[in-house]
C-alpha cells in the first residue's frame, strides 16, 4: 500500500487523458518502490505531455488509520493503473482542514490485475472504492530522454505560466483543433555560454505577433 497526497494526484491529473485509448492513458499509474516502506512513483500522460513523480521516502502506510473497508481489500500487487476520475474523487474526499497531515493522503492498495482499492477518510466518513483501468500503461520511460542535457535552465513557473497565458490572450487562445502554440527560444553568446540570458516566448497568429522575455533563475 502507498499513500499519495491529494495535491500530487491533482497535479498528475493535468497530464492524464480524459478519453479511453488502447493504452490506459486515462489513468494514473502508481508503482511501489523498494527505497522504503512508503516510497513510490506515479505517472500520467495523454500522449502529448507527461508527468512523473518520485517519492523515494514517502509516508509509512502503517501510520494510516485503520479502516474496515481498506483492511479487507487484497494487497497482492505492487502497481496499479488508477482511473483519473476515481483518483480525483478520492482526493476530493480528503478533509479540507485537519491537524493530521496523513489524512490529506489517499491510500492506494494494489490488488490483482492492476486493480487497486482507494481510501480517503476524515475519520467520520470513509470513501473507499475498488477500481481498475482497461489496457496497459504506455512505456513512458522509453520516451524520456536519457544522457546529459545540452544545458539546463531554471525558470520561475508562476511567471512562465503568466507570460504564456498573456501571449495567448493577446494573440488568440486557439481552439481544440488549432491549439494555442507559444514558441520558446533559448539563446547562446558567441562563446557558447548562456548564463543569465533571458528566454524568449513568442506567439504569432492572425496577423498579430507578440513576444516576451523571462529571466532565468539560479538552479543551486
Amino acid at each position: 500500500m502507498r499513500l499519495i497526497p491529494g495535491n500530487v494526484i491533482e497535479g498528475l491529473a493535468v497530464a492524464a487523458a480524459n478519453e479511453k485509448s488502447r493504452y490506459a492513458i486515462n489513468a494514473i499509474r502508481v508503482e511501489e518502490l523498494a527505497n522504503g516502506p512508503g516510497a513510490y512513483r506515479a505517472m500520467a500522460t495523454d500522449g502529448k505531455m507527461a508527468i512523473r513523480v518520485f517519492d523515494r521516502t514517502g509516508t509509512d502506510p502503517s501510520d494510516y488509520p485503520d479502516r474496515d473497508g481498506l483492511a479487507a481489500a487484497p494487497n497482492t500487487g505492487t502497481s496499479a493503473n488508477v482511473p483519473v476520475a476515481a483518483f480525483l474523487a478520492a482526493a476530493k474526499a480528503t478533509p479540507k482542514k485537519t491537524t493530521r497531515p496523513i489524512l490529506l493522503m489517499v491510500a492506494v492498495k494494489p490488488g490483482d490485475s492492476e486493480s487497486a482499492t482507494l481510501c480517503a477518510t476524515d475519520l467520520q466518513a470513509d470513501h473507499i472504492a475498488t477500481v481498475a483501468s482497461e489496457g496497459s500503461f504506455p512505456p513512458l520511460d522509453d520516451v524520456y530522454p536519457t544522457g546529459e542535457p545540452v544545458y539546463s535552465i531554471g525558470l520561475d513557473v508562476t511567471r512562465l505560466a503568466a507570460l504564456a497565458k498573456a501571449l495567448a490572450k493577446i494573440v488568440g487562445e486557439g481552439t481544440a483543433r488549432n491549439p494555442c502554440i507559444v514558441r520558446l527560444d533559448l539563446y547562446q553568446r558567441d562563446d557558447g555560454t548562456s548564463d543569465g540570458l533571458p528566454v524568449k516566448l513568442s506567439r504569432n497568429a492572425n496577423g498579430l505577433e507578440a513576444d516576451a522575455l523571462l529571466m532565468p533563475c539560479n538552479l543551486d
